[in-house]
């Protein structure tokens, strides 16, 4: 059947239907008619509590505007997983180089926050990221040098099959960020 719901994923999920996607790749070990541990799991729904609304949230931009990322919240869990995925699209000089829904731990985000409120409060330091599947996707914002130039460090691993094997690449790169871009980052996320 043609692909609708996630059509604009179609090649991130192997030209398959997401469920098709799950089940084969991160359903894990787990028997196909069971919940496996990922939040997204159609057998978790019904046993959490959604609430779902697509905006754009931010965008990061780089110091010289040809480099940015974008966080599209997509939807938080309530109860068993105190979690959150954002769609996340990341350009480096206008060429993309993810798109990609990405789960965070409500924990992880808010830790991120309160180090971003000190570093806004101070003007320099440094503030981590890391998405719940380990190393999937990770972000660091730090000041690094005495001038205060403010940078954004990223690494995203993603896997896909190819001539039946599965394949990993990884992406580590960075762009520089302008300080009142800490702030609009706090405005943009402090809603969770």
């Amino acid at each position: 059947m043609p692909v609708k719901k996630f059509f604009d994923e179609y090649e991130v999920f192997e030209q398959m239907h997401w469920l098709c996607f799950h089940l084969e790749f991160e359903h894990s070990n787990y028997d196909p008619d069971e919940p496996c541990d990922d939040p997204s799991c159609p057998w978790n729904v019904g046993k959490r509590e959604l609430m779902i609304d697509i905006h754009h949230d931010l965008k990061i931009i780089s110091f010289d505007n040809k480099s940015w990322m974008d966080f599209d919240f997509i939807e938080a869990e309530a109860e068993r997983y105190p979690s959150i995925c954002f769609k996340i699209e990341i350009k480096k000089n206008g060429t993309e180089v993810l798109k990609k829904s990405i789960w965070f731990e409500k924990d992880a985000l808010d830790g991120f926050l309160k180090a971003l409120t000190e570093f806004d409060k101070a003007g320099k330091g440094d503030a981590f990221l890391e998405s719940m599947s380990p190393e999937e996707f990770s972000l660091s914002i730090e000041t690094v040098d005495k001038a205060g130039h403010i940078v954004l460090f990223y690494k995203v691993k993603s896997q896909r099959v190819a001539y039946q094997k599965m394949m990993e690449n990884s992406i580590n790169d960075y762009f520089e960020i302008e300080l009142n871009q800490i702030s609009n980052i706090l405005k943009n996320l402090k809603v969770f």
